[in-house]
């Protein structure tokens, strides 16, 4: 059975939305991939780009404290091209 398309309300403008590349660790993908299994436990999907915006909602509301901390522990990912490419 085809699921009919939800209408836009109206009253409620379109938000624009960007496409953006990404470097992530495979530890990050890995923390996604839990994430998702914690969520899909309780019936909740959500796709990859919706956990790091999640992500993003939470970390923006914490304190400079807790930012500092985490920045320290987050592995770092060099820049540019490998060599030889």
């Amino acid at each position: 059975m085809k699921e009919k398309h939800r209408k836009k309300p109206k009253n409620s403008p379109l938000k624009r939305t960007s496409t953006k590349g990404f470097a992530l660790t495979s530890k990050d993908l890995e923390n996604i991939k839990l994430i998702k299994n914690r969520l899909l436990a309780e019936k909740i999907y959500l796709t990859d780009s919706a956990i790091v915006r999640m992500a993003l909602e939470l970390t923006a509301t914490a304190t400079k404290d807790c930012l500092l901390k985490v920045s320290h522990q987050i592995e770092k990912i060099p820049l540019g091209r490998p060599k030889g490419s």
